[in-house]
Formats: C-alpha cells, structure tokens, sequence
C-alpha cells in the first residue's frame, strides 16, 4: 500500500485520523523526554557532575524548545502544508547524521575554559539539531491536525494531552526502567531507531493535512475565537504558564532542602507538573477551573502553611505534593479554558513555552540575586494567589461578591489574626509548641479561606498579608541576631 493509499483510508475513517496524529505527537513527546537525561549521562564522563553542568543542560533544552516552537509557528505561518512537510522531513534527515547519540569525536574538555560554554557547545553539537526537530513537534503536528478535517479539527488542543503523556511516561520510564536494566549505550541505538521511525509517521501526519482540504467545524465556535490577539491574552497565557514552572522548582528546591538531596528529587514534581498539562488539556475533563476554583483555597493554604515552615516529614511531602498538584492543575486548566482559536494555536505555544521558560529564569537567576534566603516558594505563592481573582467564563467584572475596599479590610484582618497565632504565646500543650503555633495559623487561615472563599479578594489579601509580615518580621529577627 502506498503512502497516498494510506492517507485515503484515514480520510475515509476519522477514527485512524485521530490515532494516527495521537500516535505521532505521543512518540514525538517520548523521545523528547527521553533524550534529555539519556544525552545528559552519555557527557558526564567527559564534563563532570557539577551542578553548573546540570543548571546548563536545562537552559540549553529550554532555549532550543523556545526555539523549536518559533520554528513551527513562522512555518506553519508563512509556508503551504505541502513546503512544511519538505522542510521538516529535510530537517529530521539532517538530524540522521547526529545519530546514534555520542559525545562528538573532536571534542575535548578544557579546565582553563568556562564550563558553561563548553557545556552549551557539547550540547549544540551533539543533540542540538534533534531536539530541534523533536521539540517542534507538537505545535506542528497540532496545526497539521487543524488542516486534516479529522474530528475536532478546529480545536485541535486535546493532542497536547497526549504529548505530555509521553512525556511522563519517557520521565518515569528512563530512570526506572530503562537506565536500570540497559546501558546508555543500548538506549542511545534504540532511542534512534525509535527517532527514524517517527520520519514515516510525521509523513503520514504532514500529507492527511496536505489532503485534508478546509477545516471541519464539528463543534459551536467559542465567543474569543473570531476575536484578534490581544496584548493582555498573550500576557495573561505567560502567566498562567509560569506560575506552575516557577512552583515546580521551587518545590523542588524545597524538598531538597528540607528533606535532604536524594537519586532523582526532581522527578516527582516534574512528573506532577507533566500529569497536569495530561489532565487539564482534555475537552470533556471533570476537572474544569469552575471546579478546581472551589478547592483551591484549601490547596492555597496549604502551600501557604508550607512556604514558611519546614516540610520535615513524609506526611509533610505528601501534603506539600498535593498542594502543588491542585495549583498547577488550575493554573494549566484556565490556560487551556484561555485558548484562542486554531489559527493562533502556535502562538499560543510559543508564549507558554516563554512562560514556563521564565519562571525557571526567575527561580534559578533572579531569585538568588534578589533575595538572601530561599523565599522564592513564598513568592511565586503569593502570584499564585491571584488566580482566584481570574473571572469564569461568563462572569462579568461587576459580579464579584463584596465592595473592594471591604474585602481588602477584611483580608487584612484575616491574614493579621493568622499570623497573631504564631506570634501570640500560646498555653502548655503536651505537643511541641511551634507545632502548635503553626497548626494554629493554618486552622485560622485555612477556615477564613473557606468561610470567605467566595470573596476572592479577601483571600488574595489575607494570603498576601500573611506571607509579606512573616518574612518582613522573620528578616527583621536575622538582622538583630547578626
């Protein structure tokens, strides 16, 4: 059967249409994820473990994904299907010369030169061109997808769900699985023979959309569709992008710190991080932003409770996990519920991948130079807490319950008793007293959210008050004791 004979049959069956494209975006995503630490552990014998090196790898696969999803929308923008199937298939081509994976023959390390930049060009030479074509994927694939008449066509976003569900599974596979009973090696042989099998299917995806002929419109169009892009959506999508990146990390960060260091911190969050976008970019999911609006709050609190008090047990982690996982869960659901039409699809993930690029900026570069003290959980919470002042969809701004000025009192004077319980002495109790002190706060914090969840303002502004006077006093102590 010839590819052209394919490509009739998914037309003529919309079914194998959406497998073929899931298939494609989701094998895309597995390699993606899988190259990351497998080219990482094929260059530590030649550059070291340093966490200048570590710190590196993740600014060059972050700025090569910027840059892979800029390729994709400046392509799919300017150029016909049937150019950007040549000029991707060309490109993945190209990429066949970096294969199998390896550490480039002509190069050598050298002390007297800047790890950094020795670091940067190992990469570039090594995995650069791959993991261009791999993370330009997804967008690509989602506007083919838009271009094929398949199911769905004009709201091509649920593809993205299954890219991040390779993901995960290439972020849980690789440590678990793979690198325990393979060598780097024997998975660097088939993590390419899994990359030149993905040529075909990236063929088969580019000639359905090459074929597909007008866009079928299955569904109502949403109001925002036929609307222009506006500055303030473009800069509300990079918010909403950076606010679970930055979380992520300073999670992370936190956990190590306060657990202690062990194989593999990361994995868990990012893993958490990865099983949002899974969730929250699903058409008929359960877990809509009206939803995870309701108990917010009681996930807010809790990261609250745990940006100013060590997290020291596993009982701690768990909570502090599931914390995590409601915020990015709302924070990725308002962005997908915030997505403009088809046409502006890779400009939408353009500007989440600039998000989720900046909030690891702020978190590894601005934070330390700004602040004394890791106090960047505190502050990507207090950000996160102006999710609850976003508007649903069909809710006017004049529809919000209580006058302003009313919720700002009141905020004010939650967050003040909150933190007066652990300021206040409290009477023996037969349990530690910081303990007590904090469970205190967060019982006053934690009730005041839920009784007046439905002021959103209050919320954001006890929350606020409660984490700017705890680290404004905790400075204050630091100074007097030095």
């Amino acid at each position: 059967m010839t590819l052209s004979s394919e490509v009739a049959v998914t037309r003529r069956r919309p079914g194998l249409l959406v497998a073929l494209f899931t298939l494609t975006i989701f094998t895309s995503a597995l390699l993606l994820f899988f190259v990351q630490p497998l080219y990482t552990r094929l260059v530590l014998p030649q550059i070291g473990g340093a966490a200048a090196v570590w710190t590196t790898a993740m600014l060059f696969f972050q700025t090569v994904l910027i840059g892979g999803y800029l390729y994709a929308h400046l392509i799919s923008r300017h150029l016909a299907v049937g150019a950007q199937i040549a000029v991707h298939l060309a490109l993945l081509l190209l990429a066949l010369m970096f294969l199998p994976l390896a550490v480039p023959g002509n190069w050598a390390y050298d002390a007297g030169r800047p790890v950094v930049l020795q670091t940067l060009w190992l990469y570039a030479l090594g995995v650069g061109l791959p993991f261009a074509v791999l993370s330009a994927n997804a967008p690509l694939i989602q506007a083919w997808y838009r271009q094929s008449g398949g199911p769905s066509a004009d709201d091509p976003y649920f593809l993205y769900g299954a890219s991040n569900l390779g993901s995960l599974i290439a972020l849980l596979a690789f440590p678990l699985a793979a690198e325990p009973l393979f060598g780097v090696t024997d998975i660097s042989v088939g993590w390419s023979v899994g990359f030149l099998l993905l040529g075909p299917m990236l063929l088969l995806s580019g000639l359905a959309a090459h074929r597909g002929g007008p866009v079928a419109v299955v569904a109502p169009a949403r109001p925002a569709d036929a609307a222009p892009l506006r500055w303030r959506a473009i800069g509300y999508w990079a918010f909403l992008a950076f606010l679970p990146s930055s979380l992520m990390l300073s999670v992370t960060t936190k956990i190590s710190t306060d657990l202690g260091s062990f194989p593999l911190v990361w994995v868990v969050p990012l893993a958490l991080y990865l099983l949002t976008f899974v969730l929250a970019f699903a058409a008929r999911s359960p877990l809509t932003a009206a939803r995870l609006r309701r108990i917010f709050p009681l996930a807010l609190a809790l990261l609250v409770f745990f940006a100013l008090k060590p997290a020291v047990t596993l009982v701690h982690f768990g909570l502090l996990l599931v914390a995590f996982l409601l915020a990015g869960l709302l924070a990725h659901r308002l962005l997908y519920e915030a997505r403009p039409a088809a046409q502006h699809l890779t400009v939408f993930y353009l500007v989440m991948s600039v998000g989720g690029a900046l909030g690891g900026i702020f978190n590894s570069i601005l934070a330390p130079l700004l602040f004394d003290r890791m106090i960047e959980l505190a502050v990507t919470v207090a950000l996160i807490a102006l999710l609850l002042l976003s508007r649903p969809a069909g809710r006017t701004a004049g529809q919000t319950a209580g006058r302003p000025a009313r919720q700002l009192a009141l905020g004010l004077m939650l967050g003040a008793l909150a933190l007066a319980s652990v300021l206040l002495p409290l009477p023996e109790l037969p349990i530690d007293a910081r303990t007590a002190t904090y469970a205190v706060m967060l019982a006053v914090l934690g009730a005041g959210v839920v009784l007046f969840r439905r002021l959103r303002l209050t919320v954001v502004t006890a929350v606020v008050t409660v984490l700017a006077l705890t680290l404004t006093l905790t400075s204050e102590r630091m100074c007097v004791d030095t």
